[in-house]
């Protein structure tokens, strides 16, 4: 069975290895979080480029290229008008 190691004496302290230590431990968890919103970046970019960019082009070659008859270059006749004449 394993025996626990003894506590370190008040006199042994190492204040440059607690500093050390916690240096690391901040270290990592930042570096986690960074690389978090790295990825959240990344797949929100991607979403935006698979899927805004896409139906703006659909929509705005569907009004570049809509056929225009000889009825649409005039305005529209509202009811009232049609009832005048």
């Amino acid at each position: 069975m394993p025996v626990a190691a003894p506590p370190i004496p008040l006199d042994r302290f190492q204040p440059r290895l607690f500093h050390d230590i916690f240096h690391h431990v901040l270290n990592t968890i930042l570096v986690f979080f960074i690389k978090l919103l790295e990825t959240l970046f990344v797949i929100g970019a991607a979403g935006y480029v698979l899927s805004v960019i896409p139906i703006t082009a659909y929509r705005l070659f569907m009004v570049l290229f809509e056929p225009v008859g000889p009825d649409e270059e005039s305005p529209p006749v509202s009811e009232a008008q049609h009832k005048v004449s």
